[in-house]
């Protein structure tokens, strides 16, 4: 019995060697895993040195918060380029917008055209005429709200000469008020 006990024993201590061997090389490649991790975080550490494995999952930690940190940042300043470039946009248009109103305002001293005239009064709109002579308005020829021009304020006006005659020209929404001027592609 005694031989039968031995050889179960040598039986088991051999598959104890056998784990032992296993478990062993486990740790061995774990350990070769985590100094590469360890290097990979650290860099590579100097001669004849290794670096600690006790502080890699919080350097980790760190390293995967400080890329979440600039990540959120990059799409925050993302997101407010983008706006800074909306807002240039709308007040760009809105430059060009009070441009246009200023040109408006300030009206024009060439007289609407035909196609002018036509395009303006199916939207309901009609003209302002102010003539000035030598810098004084000529209440008798101008005009308001009028919704058919002539080509000119001037047209069979006797002319004075030395005297300066200016007609100065407003485009009139359909409520009387001062509006753009009507764009009217030209017919080539």
């Amino acid at each position: 019995m005694k031989n039968e006990e031995q050889a179960i024993a040598q039986g088991r201590v051999e598959e104890l060697n056998s784990e032992l061997d296993g478990a062993t090389a486990l740790i061995a490649k774990q350990a070769t895993i985590l100094t590469g991790v360890a290097n990979a975080l650290h860099g590579d550490p100097p001669p004849l040195t290794t670096w600690s494995h006790h502080d890699l999952a919080e350097l980790a930690a760190a390293m995967v918060a400080e890329l979440e940190t600039r990540r959120n940042t990059r799409i925050v300043n993302d997101a407010l380029f983008a706006a800074a470039n909306a807002d240039v946009d709308r007040i760009a248009q809105r430059v060009v917008r009070l441009e246009a109103a200023e040109e408006n305002r300030a009206g024009r001293t060439t007289p609407p055209t035909d196609a002018e005239v036509a395009a303006h009064g199916a939207r309901g709109g009609s003209w302002r005429c102010i003539v000035t002579i030598n810098g004084e308005i000529e209440r008798s020829l101008c005009s308001d709200l009028n919704r058919t021009p002539p080509s000119s304020a001037l047209v069979g006006f006797p002319r004075r000469r030395g005297s300066v005659y200016v007609e100065t020209w407003w485009a009139l929404d359909a409520l009387g008020r001062v509006g753009a001027w009507p764009i009217v592609e030209v017919q080539s």
